[in-house]
């Protein structure tokens, strides 16, 4: 196994930063969820971060140890591999060096402007459901208001409301 728990787990010296794009745009797209941003920005986080390394940018971890500190089954974690990838989120290679390992490198999203461009359906799909859930929000305050002024009717007419 690649990761020693006797060293430090936190890096505290740094932190990954995913851009709020990968967070409220990408989830738009099929397959795309919180849990597949969750991966993008824990494979950011083990990538080395020391310029002139020669896997600067790149994480280096089989799904096991992956499973072993996140939670999520083998399956899970080749599930949204494949949607970073299909969606130019990661890059991923084999090692030459050793069986069995994966090497990840996370690249940067599609500028906002590239992303409503390319994903234009999936934004328009979007705000129709919008649009479609505050046609339901105002129904439900108008069925309220209704309500409302149909308990104070029965207050005033002294009949019983419960």
């Amino acid at each position: 196994m690649a990761i020693d728990t006797t060293k430090s787990l936190a890096h505290d010296e740094g932190f990954p930063r995913v851009p709020n794009i990968v967070y409220r745009m990408y989830p738009l797209l099929d397959g795309f969820t919180l849990e597949t941003v969750g991966l993008y920005g824990y494979l950011k986080s083990w990538r080395q971060n020391k310029s002139g390394h020669r896997m600067y940018g790149k994480a280096w971890l089989n799904q096991k140890e992956i499973s072993a500190q996140t939670g999520m089954s083998p399956y899970r974690i080749r599930k949204h591999v494949d949607i970073l990838q299909e969606h130019g989120l990661l890059k991923v290679t084999k090692s030459s060096r050793t069986a069995n390992k994966l090497i990840y490198e996370p690249l940067e999203p599609l500028t906002e402007s590239e992303f409503r461009l390319l994903h234009k359906a999936e934004i328009e799909r979007f705000a129709r459901e919008l649009d479609r859930l505050e046609s339901e929000l105002e129904a439900d305050r108008a069925r309220l208001t209704e309500k409302q002024e149909e308990f104070e009717r029965k207050q005033i007419a002294g009949t019983d409301v419960f």
